[in-house]
C-alpha cells in the first residue's frame, strides 16, 4: 500500500504534464510558417511544435527536424532540447534503454552550452527512469552524487531537486522517515529560494503527505493534506489540482482510520465514492481502486475482513487485467496481510510467499521478515494440530516434536539464506545478461535507422560530427577486428588526420584511442559469447582484434564485471530456457 500511494503521485504528475503540454500545443505554428523563419526563431518555433506533439506519432519525425535544425545552427543548448525531446518520446513507447541514451545526449549537449538547469532536468530523468524500474542502488549514487554537485556549486534550485529525488528513492527502499526528512528539506528549499513555488504546492505537499503517511506520523499527514487543499484551492485554475484534492482526501480518510477516528473516515470516503461516480467521466479508472483500497483497510481496522477482502479483490483484478505488476503485486500483500489478520494462516502464508518470489534481487529486509513470521505461524499451528490429535496416544512425543521443529525451522532458516545469496547474485548476473541483451537490440534499431536515414539522404552524414562518423564507421566496417589498426590507418580511412580523430575521441568518450578500440572489440566478444555457443573463447578474442589473452580477460571482467565464461555459461542457460 505504501508503494502504491509514490504510483499514484507518478501518475497524477503525468496528468499534470499531458495538461501543460496541451497548452503549448495551441499556441505551436504551422509547418508552413516556420519554414520561413530563420536562425534562433525557428529554432524556437520548431521547439514549441515538437512539444505540441511529444506524445502523438509525429513526435519522433518532429523531434529529429528540431535535432537536424539544431545541429545545423550548431546550436548545443537546442539540441538538447531534441534530445530530450526524443527522450520523452522514447519514454512514452516504453523503451526504457534509448530513453536514458537520449537523455545522456541531450545532458552531453547541455554541457556544452554551459545550460546547468537543463542540464540537471537531464539527469534528474535519467534517475528517475532507475527508480521506476527499480534500480535503486544506481539511483541513489546518482542522485547523492547530483545532491553533492549542486551543494558544491550553491545551485539551489538543483539542491532541490535532488531532494526530491532522494525521497522518491527512499519511499521505494521503504524508508520513510529518511524520505520525509529529504521531502522536507526539499521545501525548505523552494520556499526560500524558487519563486512561486506554491504553483507547485500540492505536488511537493503529496510527496511530503506520502511520507509522513508510510512513517506513521498521521497527524503529520493530515496537516500535510490540508496544505495540499489550501494551494489546489488557491491556484485553481488548474484543472489538475481537483485530482489533488480528491487524492488529499483519500489519504485523510487513510490517516483517520490508522488514528482510530473509523466514522469520520468512512464518511469521507463514501463521499469521495459519490464524486467520482459523477465526475468518472473525467477521472482516471485508477482512482477509483484507489478508493476501494481505503475502503478494504477500514474494514481491515473495523474487522470485518470478508468485506475487506471483496474490496481488496476488486483492485487485485484491475491491476492484473491491465498488467500492472507492481502494483498487482502490492496489492496482492496487503491481501495477505488481511487473511492473517482472519487467522488464514496457511493462504496468508502461500500468498505472501508468492509475493515475496516476485521480488527481485534488491527485494526488502521488511518483505522477508514478514515471510518468516508466516512460514514460523504456519509451521506452528500445522505441529500444534498434529499434537492435540495424537495427545492421547503419546504424551511424551509433544517435548519431542517441538524440540525437532524448532531445530527443523533454524536449519531452515540457514539452508534459506544460503540459498537466497546464491539466487541474488545469479539473478543479478541474469539481469546483467538481460540488460546487454536488450540494449543490443535496442542499439541495432537506432543503428538500422540511422542507416536508413543516412542512405536516404547522404548529406545529412556530412553534417555528422567527426566522432559520429567515426562511431558509424566501425559499427559497420568492423575494422577495429584488424590488431594492427592505428590512428593513421583510421584517420586515413574517415579522411581526417589522427589529431583530429585522437581529439574527437577525448572529447566525446573521456579515452584515448586505444581504450576506444577495445571499447569496440569487447562489445563484439560480448555478442559473439552470447549469440554463438559454439565458438571457443580463444577464438572469439582473436576475432575480435585481441592480442593477448590476458589482456582480453582483465579489460572485459573491468568493463562488464563478469567474466567471459560466466556470460557464455548465461548464454548457454538463455539458449535452452
Amino acid at each position: 500500500m505504501k508503494k502504491f500511494l509514490i504510483r499514484t503521485h507518478v501518475l497524477f504528475i503525468f496528468l499534470l504534464i499531458i495538461s501543460i503540454q496541451a497548452s503549448v500545443a495551441t499556441n505551436s505554428k504551422s509547418q508552413q510558417e516556420v519554414s520561413k523563419e530563420t536562425g534562433i526563431e525557428k529554432l524556437k518555433s520548431l521547439r514549441k511544435m515538437s512539444t505540441a506533439t511529444i506524445n502523438t506519432p509525429e513526435a519522433f519525425a518532429n523531434a529529429m527536424i528540431l535535432k537536424e535544425e539544431a545541429l545545423k545552427q550548431k546550436n548545443n543548448q537546442y539540441t538538447g532540447h531534441a534530445y530530450m525531446h526524443l527522450c520523452g518520446y522514447y519514454q512514452h513507447i516504453a523503451l526504457k534503454d534509448s530513453f536514458i541514451y537520449m537523455a545522456q545526449k541531450a545532458k552531453e549537449y547541455y554541457q556544452r552550452a554551459g545550460d546547468i538547469e537543463n542540464e540537471i532536468g537531464a539527469d534528474a530523468y535519467i534517475i528517475d527512469s532507475y527508480i521506476q524500474s527499480g534500480n535503486m542502488e544506481l539511483a541513489l549514487n546518482k542522485t547523492l552524487k547530483l545532491l553533492q554537485d549542486t551543494q558544491d556549486s550553491n545551485n539551489k534550485s538543483g539542491e532541490s531537486l535532488s531532494y526530491e529525488l532522494l525521497g522518491r528513492i527512499y519511499l521505494f527502499l521503504e524508508k520513510p522517515k529518511q524520505a520525509l526528512e529529504a521531502f522536507q528539506k526539499m521545501l525548505d528549499l523552494k520556499r526560500k529560494y524558487v519563486p512561486n513555488y506554491g504553483k507547485d504546492g500540492p505536488t511537493f505537499f503529496w510527496e511530503l503527505t506520502t511520507a509522513a503517511y508510510n512513517a506513521n506520523n498521521h497527524e503529520l499527514s493530515l496537516a500535510y493534506c490540508d496544505s495540499i487543499r489550501y494551494y489546489a484551492n488557491r491556484y485553481s485554475e488548474d484543472k489538475n489540482n481537483t485530482l489533488f484534492i480528491l487524492l488529499a482526501d483519500v489519504n485523510t480518510a487513510k490517516s483517520m482510520i490508522e488514528l482510530g477516528r473509523l466514522t469520520e473516515a468512512k464518511q469521507m470516503i463514501e463521499n469521495i465514492t459519490i464524486y467520482y461516480n459523477e465526475n468518472k467521466a473525467y477521472i482516471h479508472d485508477r482512482f477509483y481502486h484507489y478508493t476501494q483500497i481505503a475502503y478494504a483497510e477500514y474494514y481491515l481496522k473495523t474487522k470485518n475482513y470478508e468485506q475487506a477482502l471483496q474490496y481488496i479483490d476488486k483492485a487485485i483484478d484491475y491491476y492484473s487485467e491491465i498488467s500492472d505488476n507492481f502494483n498487482y503485486n502490492t496489492v496482492r500483500d496487503k491481501k495477505a496481510d488481511i487473511l492473517a489478520a482472519k487467522g488464514d494462516y496457511k493462504n496468508a502464508f502461500t500468498l505472501k510467499n508468492e509475493v515475496f518470489l516476485f521480488v527481485d534481487s534488491m527485494a526488502k529486509d521488511n518483505s522477508s521478515r514478514q515471510v518468516n513470521e508466516l512460514r514460523t505461524i504456519y509451521e506452528v499451528e500445522k505441529l500444534k494440530d498434529q499434537a492435540e490429535k495424537h495427545e492421547l496416544e503419546v504424551q511424551n512425543t509433544r517435548t519431542i516434536i517441538i524440540s525437532l521443529t524448532t531445530v527443523c525451522i533454524l536449519l531452515l532458516a540457514i539452508v534459506f539464506a544460503i540459498k537466497y545469496n546464491s539466487n541474488k547474485l545469479k539473478k543479478k548476473n541474469k539481469k546483467i545478461f538481460t540488460q546487454h541483451k536488450d540494449l543490443d537490440k535496442y542499439l541495432n534499431e537506432i543503428h538500422n535507422l540511422s542507416s536508413l536515414i543516412q542512405d536516404s539522404n547522404p548529406e545529412k552524414l556530412k553534417e555528422a560530427s567527426l566522432f559520429e562518423k567515426t562511431a558509424a564507421h566501425l559499427y559497420k566496417s568492423e575494422s577495429f577486428r584488424n590488431p594492427n589498426l592505428t590512428r593513421e590507418t583510421l584517420a586515413l580511412e574517415l579522411g581526417t588526420n589522427r589529431q583530429y580523430l585522437t581529439q574527437t575521441i577525448q572529447e566525446n568518450k573521456g579515452m584515448t584511442f586505444t581504450e576506444y578500440i577495445n571499447d569496440f572489440r569487447l562489445e563484439y566478444t560480448r555478442r559473439l559469447l552470447s549469440q554463438d555457443i559454439n565458438l571457443s573463447i580463444d577464438k572469439i578474442y582473436t576475432l575480435a582484434g585481441f592480442s593477448n589473452k590476458s589482456t582480453f580477460y582483465r579489460l572485459f571482467k573491468q568493463k562488464y564485471d563478469l567474466t567471459p565464461n560466466e556470460v557464455r555459461e548465461m548464454a548457454k542457460n538463455d539458449k535452452t530456457s
